[in-house]
C-alpha cells in the first residue's frame, strides 16, 4: 500500500502492516488506521503516521528503551478487544511529546498503545490507578546518561 505523508512523502507499507485502532486514538477518534515509520537509522523514536490523513503523525517509542521497568497493566477487557488472552503477544508504545518553547520531550506512560502483533488490531489504553505520568520527562537527569 502506498501512503502520502507530509513529512517523508509517498511511502510503502505492506498492507499486513497496516495497524487498525477501531476507537481511534484519544483525541483523533476519526483516524482508523496508522503505519510505523522508522524516524532515522537506529533511533528509539518512530513515527505514528495516518494512513488516511498525510498531516497527522506521532511521535512514539518503546517505553523499555528508556524505562526499563515500565510495565502497562492492561484490564481483561481490553486483551479481549485486542484478541488476546494475555500482554505477551502485544508491542506496547507510548507517545512522545516535544513542547517546542521549552524543549522539553516527555512521553505518555498513562495512555500507550497496545498492538496484537498477529491481527495488527490496536487500543489506545488509558491506566487507572498507576504511579505513571501522562508527561514523564525523557530528559530528566536520571535519563541523561542513556
Amino acid at each position: 500500500m502506498e501512503i502520502n505523508t507530509t513529512r517523508f512523502g509517498e511511502v510503502n507499507v505492506e498492507d499486513s502492516q497496516i495497524i487498525t485502532m477501531p476507537e481511534g486514538v484519544i483525541g483523533f477518534e476519526g483516524n482508523k488506521k496508522y503505519a510505523i515509520l522508522d524516524h532515522a537509522p537506529e533511533s528509539p523514536f518512530k513515527w505514528f503516521q495516518s494512513v488516511d490523513e498525510p498531516g497527522l503523525a506521532f511521535v512514539i517509542m518503546d517505553p523499555i528503551h528508556f524505562f526499563p521497568e515500565y510495565e502497562a497493566d492492561i484490564k481483561k477487557t481490553d486483551l479481549e478487544f485486542l484478541g488476546v488472552k494475555d500482554k505477551s503477544g502485544l508491542l506496547i508504545l507510548t507517545f512522545v511529546s516535544i513542547k517546542r518553547e521549552t524543549s522539553a520531550v516527555t512521553a505518555n506512560l498513562l495512555g500507550p498503545i497496545a498492538i496484537n502483533l498477529k491481527n495488527f488490531m490496536a487500543k489506545q489504553l488509558v491506566l487507572s490507578d498507576s504511579n505513571y505520568s501522562s508527561s514523564h520527562d525523557l530528559m530528566a537527569p536520571e535519563m541523561v546518561s542513556i
